[in-house]
């Protein structure tokens, strides 16, 4: 009996050592199916060209990859603003609110927050985000903007 337990215990010892080196080989083929499973998701959904194309559907699912990247609240907004809906743009300002705060120095989001907001009948908001994308204009712009708000009636 003493015999069959060290034989059982040399062979199961014998075993271990053939499977050791099966534990890299393992470990990179769960590495390559992840990564053909999920890869391609990896690197189209994490690209601008992707979410300017994509659906509100895709853009919302694209929000559980990259909650904090500003271009996917950006372009959900607009695409909630282009539903034609009153809910719809409310929805949209609020996610172009948040593509604001994650991306404060884009003079995009700020000029087309105020010009949502100035349509939503928000007119501090707007006023507010207005100032912000003349703050961050350039020093030249900025200028020919004075110089073209001078021109006008007061009150526009």
């Amino acid at each position: 009996q003493s015999l069959d337990h060290d034989r059982n215990r040399n062979l199961s010892s014998a075993r271990l050592k053939q499977a050791i080196p099966l534990i890299p080989l393992l470990a990179l083929l769960l590495i390559l199916s992840v990564w053909f499973t999920y890869g391609r998701d990896i690197h189209v959904r994490d690209k601008y060209a992707y979410v300017q194309q994509a659906t509100p559907e895709q853009l919302a699912e694209n929000l559980s990859w990259a909650p904090a990247w500003w271009a996917n609240w950006y372009y959900l907004g607009r695409a909630a603003c282009n539903s034609g809906t009153w809910g719809g743009r409310h929805f949209g300002e609020s996610c172009i609110s948040r593509a604001a705060l994650l991306n404060p120095r884009n003079l995009h989001i700020w000029k087309q927050l105020a010009i949502l907001r100035w349509h939503l009948g928000k007119s501090r908001e707007a006023q507010l985000a207005y100032n912000r994308y003349v703050a961050l204009l350039p020093a030249s712009a900025r200028n020919r903007l004075r110089g073209i708000q001078e021109l006008l009636p007061k009150g526009i």
